[in-house]
């Protein structure tokens, strides 16, 4: 699984001393409701939220996000995870994990930015296990808002996204790339992607193509990438030129010139960046809001 946080001080001791709620992470025990309206937690009767992550939600962490983002993991990667047997723990005074709005956990947020190989984002059954775990947690304790939006890789690329305009995909000569002949006399570029095939949309209707770009993860990552400080926030938007490094003997896509696709691209790439970097954008595609300044 694959960003400086902002909250008060205040929050995070009071989150990391478990005072918050009456519940202090790690005690195992069933809810009952208070008389004032508060929850009570009894210790030693599951489930409650520490057992619903331990019996729904760790065994997929351990298999699939540890050897990354634990301490004593394999790779590189965040180390959100802290130590074996300290995933709870460490997950739950990490806002941008567990916070009050369970959607916004970057544990079902997060994308895997560099693609095959990098990781496996959450499956849709995965997905409950999370919302179930913090909704649980929600109703057991206080729990900080979500961070700030900018700040989670996805939400910085989707807001990116919302930077780019037709006029500039049109002048940039983006609309143009369709039309590319690999090398071979196999074809443009639109006989094999003329419906999104293999996760990149170039018909021969460019207005087509934009909106693809514009509004799918898929496309967004052929264009550009976040780039990631160790804590795994996101730092700034990068050029992923994965539309014209293809065929370049690193794969097995046919080979092609690149040097209109990659005039197009660059073109398009760092009008999208200046517009997205002075925040004059209107928000992400799906109508969140705008980023201020950029990163």
């Amino acid at each position: 699984m694959r960003w400086v946080t902002l909250f008060s001080t205040t929050s995070l001791s009071l989150l990391m001393a478990g005072c918050l709620g009456g519940y202090q992470p790690g005690q195992n025990g069933n809810m009952t409701p208070g008389t004032d309206g508060s929850t009570i937690v009894t210790p030693g009767t599951p489930p409650n939220a520490e057992a619903l992550f331990l019996n729904n939600v760790q065994p997929f962490i351990s298999t699939e996000c540890a050897s990354c983002h634990a301490t004593d993991g394999l790779s590189s990667g965040p180390k959100f995870l802290g130590s074996t047997g300290a995933y709870y723990g460490q997950l739950v005074n990490d806002p941008r994990m567990v916070n009050s709005d369970p959607m916004k956990s970057y544990l079902i947020t997060h994308q895997h930015m560099l693609g095959s190989g990098m990781g496996t984002n959450p499956s849709p059954v995965q997905v409950q296990a999370i919302v179930d775990w913090i909704t649980q947690e929600n109703k057991e304790r206080s729990l900080p808002m979500p961070p700030p939006g900018g700040m989670v890789p996805y939400d910085a690329l989707a807001q990116f996204a919302a930077c780019m305009t037709l006029t500039d995909y049109n002048s940039s000569g983006m609309n143009n790339i369709w039309k590319q002949n690999v090398n071979g006399n196999l074809g443009n570029c639109s006989s094999c992607h003329q419906n999104g095939e293999h996760q990149v949309m170039l018909s021969v209707t460019s207005d087509n193509n934009f909106k693809a770009l514009q509004s799918d993860v898929r496309h967004w990552l052929k264009l550009a990438s976040a780039d990631l400080t160790t804590d795994g926030t996101c730092s700034d938007i990068t050029a992923s030129q994965r539309f014209y490094m293809v065929g370049t003997g690193q794969d097995t896509h046919p080979s092609f010139t690149q040097t209109t696709v990659k005039t197009a691209v660059d073109t398009f790439f760092q009008d999208t960046y200046t517009r997205w970097k002075a925040g004059n954008c209107g928000g992400s595609p799906d109508g969140g809001a705008p980023m201020d300044g950029g990163l």
